[in-house]
Parts: structure tokens; sequence; C-alpha cells
């Protein structure tokens, strides 16, 4: 039997059960091989039996919900065999059953809301709350007048838990009409209760839904209420302390002195187990004293402790969460984690997510007293297992030798030294990394031409990294005598290089002609023909551009293809003040964790 018919036979044979259990309170009896019954259960269920059936068939039809089987064509069956019942269990599952199916069964719905709005008035506030949660979220537009009343009387309702599900419920009604929270004035209601409540939940939710609702949440920011929110915040639970923190950084103090009131009331949140709730302090305190320069340096100073033990001692998660915002403060202030470089070095158990973001803060804080430490304790992970660490860590060593600039011969040794390891992926990004590095450091120019002397033959697969070896060759070859001869032996297997690898070719042997004409004419014929040749349109363009530019004007070719390669300090890739500020503004989101603001990917 096909698995769609055997589920569609199930779901009948639960039709048939539930409608006997509605009948008669027990399960219709199997028949015996005569026809008739078979003698046994044949005595009434009791009502606890009779309960008991009803659980096991609910339980049935949501596990069919589950696994996405519509169950929807049970709707009447099922309201009529739950009422009247005092279970909560049966209530629980028959509420979930209703809320799925509400928006495809409008008219049935309407079925439902009567026993929903009664037990609105039950005297158990667990089955007043969840009935009205569940009446909240059929998100049905034209019952909408029904659940008003009973979410109005909910909002005053004596027991927490109500008055939380109520809350939570103005915000689904936004959702469906916002003027009906306009005109019952549930908004000021909110305020009231954000303020006066004693239920720290309930202030939670409040603050929640009010920052959804209002049309200026920045109003809500007011010294009463920030204060209002510190003096109880160990009341609140671990998620709602986040939230009002979150709340808080958004508040701007008078002076240095509430500055400093509102971080010693945190203070014993940065010892906190909690991991969001150590960062949600740390954005408070970083946003409080921006505008105070000393003592902003003063707080980085502060939260490196916290932040540094969070890195180490939590789960691969939550480690790399840390050290991404590590990263972004390690990036606006260098200097002050200089000294702490050692807390930045990779551990035999960290992820490979974390061991590329500590890479990365490694580079940013080497400078002249550190940097030789740092490349030592890198040029380690060159042979790490992982080829991404490896290829990471042999870019790290060329970055921060970039970086130092005339400092940075012994670096630039150091980084050469992994051509000698014999291991395709260091060699490749190697050569790779030199390529930026003869652009940056023109004074390094010479030894890195040195170390493509010995080179006969490129053997290298990457075609990232044939393509830099090309590039080399073609803008410095005039200092390298086997240039031609190691670009000849490329060009006769143009046809199986990698397009990119082909592109730079062209123009390695355009730029060389102009150097050493006489070496490289034959060369440049070859490769204009081989690239006017390819499938590849690109390819194909640009041997064609360069032929006629040569056939039209040797001198404009001169001056476009032979001109020497223009020096850069920085690259595209990386970060610019303008996102920074960007990221550190939505510190404690996911923006540190993506590189990117909020609005790229929300």
């Amino acid at each position: 039997m096909a698995p769609r018919e055997k589920t569609k036979g199930e779901v009948s044979d639960l039709k048939a059960k539930l409608a006997a259990v509605i009948k008669t309170g027990t399960l219709p009896q199997p028949k015996d091989g005569k026809g008739g019954s078979s003698g046994k259960g044949s005595a009434s269920a009791t009502p606890k039996d009779t309960q008991t059936i009803k659980r096991g068939l609910f339980k049935s039809i949501l596990h069919y919900m589950t696994i996405n089987v519509d169950m929807s064509g049970l709707f009447t069956q099922m309201i009529i065999a739950s009422t009247p019942t005092n279970d909560i269990v049966l209530k629980k599952m028959l509420y979930l059953y209703i809320c799925t199916y509400a928006q495809q069964k409008p008219d049935l719905t309407l079925l439902a809301v009567n026993t929903l709005t009664k037990d609105c008035g039950d005297s158990d506030p667990t089955v007043r709350g969840l009935a009205l949660r569940s009446l909240c979220s059929l998100r049905v537009p034209n019952l909408i007048e029904y659940l008003l009343q009973p979410l109005k009387t909910g909002l005053s309702d004596r027991d927490a838990y109500v008055r939380r599900t109520a809350v939570l419920g103005v915000l689904k009604v936004f959702r469906l009409d916002p003027n009906i929270v306009e005109e019952l004035e549930l908004e000021l209601k909110l305020k009231e209760m954000f303020a006066n409540d004693q239920d720290s939940q309930v202030v939670a939710n409040s603050l929640s839904v009010l920052q959804q609702i209002v049309r200026s949440p920045q109003d809500l920011i007011t010294k009463p209420v920030v204060y209002s929110l510190l003096n109880r915040l160990k009341e609140f639970s671990e998620w709602s302390q986040c939230a009002v923190l979150e709340f808080v950084s958004n508040y701007r103090p008078e002076d240095g002195d509430e500055t400093f009131d509102i971080m010693n009331v945190l203070e014993d949140r940065l010892q906190h187990s909690n991991s969001a709730l150590v960062l949600a302090t740390i954005k408070v305190f970083l946003h409080l004293t921006i505008a105070i320069p000393d003592i902003h340096q003063q707080v980085l100073e502060r939260i490196r402790g916290p932040l540094f033990t969070m890195m180490h001692n939590k789960g691969p998660e939550i480690s790399y969460t840390v050290a991404s915002h590590l990263r972004l403060l390690v990036e606006r202030a260098p200097m002050l984690f200089s000294q702490d470089y050692k807390q930045f070095y990779c551990r035999y158990n960290d992820s490979i997510h974390v061991k590329k973001v500590k890479l990365k803060m490694l580079t940013s804080v080497a400078d002249e007293s550190n940097a030789y430490d740092i490349v030592n304790e890198i040029c380690e992970y060159a042979t790490d297992p992982n080829e991404t660490i490896s290829r990471e860590s042999i870019k790290a060593v060329g970055t921060i030798a970039m970086n130092l600039g005339q400092t940075a011969d012994g670096l630039v040794e150091r980084l050469l030294s992994f051509l000698d390891m014999n291991m395709d992926h260091v060699t490749a990004e190697t050569y790779i990394v030199m390529a930026d590095m003869v652009r940056c450091l023109p004074d390094q120019v010479e030894k890195c031409v040195d170390a493509l002397a010995l080179l006969k033959s490129v053997e290298v697969v990457s075609p990232e990294a044939r393509e830099a070896i090309v590039w080399i060759l073609g803008a410095y070859g005039d200092r390298l005598q086997e240039a031609p001869y190691i670009l000849e032996t490329m060009v006769l297997g143009f046809d199986e290089e990698h397009a990119r690898t082909q592109l730079a070719l062209l123009t390695a042997a355009a730029k060389l002609f102009f150097k050493r004409p006489p070496e490289c004419h034959r060369l440049l014929i070859d490769v204009l023909e081989k690239g006017s040749e390819s499938a590849n349109q690109d390819v194909h363009d640009r041997a064609l551009f360069y032929f006629r530019l040569l056939k039209r004007d040797i001198q404009a070719a001169s001056q476009v293809l032979g001109s020497a390669p223009p020096t850069t300090a920085t690259f595209g890739e990386q970060l610019g003040s303008d996102l920074k500020d960007a990221l550190f503004k939505e510190f404690n989101s996911l923006s540190p964790l993506y590189g990117e603001p909020a609005a790229n990917f929300v």
C-alpha cells in the first residue's frame, strides 16, 4: 500500500473512532470472523476511560498534524468531543488544533469561539490564560470582535499569568487591526501596567509590546522609567533582563555622575554566567560612554576580562559569538588589546570558525613590539590539518607584514619560507599573498621575485595561485630572467587553464612584451591567437582588445599595458570605518557575526 493511501486510511479510522467516542463514549468494538461482537470490552467505559481514550485520539491527530497531514476535516468532531471537559490536557490539545486550522475554517472556528470565551472566565487562571492566548492566536479578522472584551478583562486579571498573556494578546490584535488598539486605548493601559504592575514578567512583556506598537519608541526612554527598570532588574528573568538592558542602552545620561551610577548598578551583571546578559551589559556600558573618550577607554579595559573568559570557557557557538563581538572592539581600539595578544592564540579545541576570528584579531593587534611573537605562533598553524586554517594563517602573516611596512623584512622571509614546505595548498596561498605584498611593499619586490627564480614550471593547481604567479611575472618579469620561459610553458596548456588564469596570461604577456620585446614577441602572438579562439567570452574579448590596441597605436598600448603597477595601502576586503561604526551601534546582535548591518539581511 502506498504511504499516502495508508495515511488516508489511518485518518479515516481516526475519524470513525472520534465519532464513536462522541456517540457512545467508547471506541468501536472489533468484529469476530462471524460478524458478531468479539465479546471483549463490551461493557460501557467509565468517565476516566473515556477521558483516556479522548487523550489518545487527540494525540494521534496532533501527531499527523506535525507530519503535515491535513486534519482540518475533523474540526467539528474535535470541538464536540472536547466539550464539556475540565481536563486541562485535552483543552491544551484542542486549543492547539483550533489555532492551527482557524484560518482554513473561519466559519467553523465560530463554533469554538464560544468555548474559548467561556474558558476565559474560568476559575482556574491556567485555563483562563490558555483560552485567552488561543483566542488571540486565531488570526481571523472577522472574529476580532469576540476577543476584545476577554482581552480587556485579562489585562486587569488578578493573576499575573493571565495579565502576561493578555499583554502579548494586544500585540496580536495590533497585527490584525492597529486602529482597534488605539480606539480601545490599549496602549495607555499597557503604559500604565509597564509603570505600575507588580509582576516583573508583565512589565517585561509590556516593554516588548510597547516598543513595537508605539509610533516613537524613543519616547518611552525617560529617566524615571530607566531608573525604575534598573532598580527591579534582578526581579526579571535572564531573558527579560537582556530586553531591559537593550532598552537602557538607548538612554543618554544627563552627566557623568549619572553614567557612573548606572554602571555601578550593572557592575555585577558582568560576572553573570549567562553570556547574553554579559554582552547586553557590555553594550550598555559602551553606549553610555561613547561620548566620553576617557571613560570609554576605561570601560574597554574593564570588559576585556569577562569577554576573554567567555571566549575560552564556553561552548563553540558562544565562543564564536563572543569572539566576533570582541573582534569588533579590537579593530576599533587595537592598542588597548595589543598587550593581550596571547589571549587570541588558537587552542587545540577551538572550532574552525573561532580560529579564523582569532587569526583576524591577531593581525589587528600586531605592532612592532609583538609582531614577531605573533608571527612565530601563526607559523605553527600553517601545518594545521584543516586546509582553511592553514591558508588563513599564511594570509595573516602576509597581512601583518603589509601592516608593518618598512620593518617587515623578517616577516617577509618567514612568509617565503612556506614555499619550502612542499604542501600544495600552503604553496598556493603563499603565492597569492606574495602578489598582494608586492603591491603594498615595493621594497620587498626583489625578495619575492628572487623566490620565483627557482621556479622552472608552475606546479600548483589552484587557479588563484596560478593567476598570482602570472601577475607577478607580468608586472616584474624584467627583473627575472626566466619569466618569459615560465609563461611559455603555461601558454602551451592555455586551453586547460581556468578563465581567470587565461586572462592573467593575456595581460602578463602584453605587459612583458614592452619590457622584453625580443623574447616575448612570439609569446604574445601565441597567447593572443589562443585567446581569440577561446570559447570564454571575457577571454575572447580581451584578446581582441589587446590585438586591436597594439595594431592601431603601439604608443598608446605601451601607456596602457606597459605602465608600472600602482602601489596600494589597503584592500577592499578590509572593513571601512563607516561599517565598523554601523556594526558597533548594533552590538549584541547578529550584525557583528555576519559582518554587515542588519538592514542587509533582515
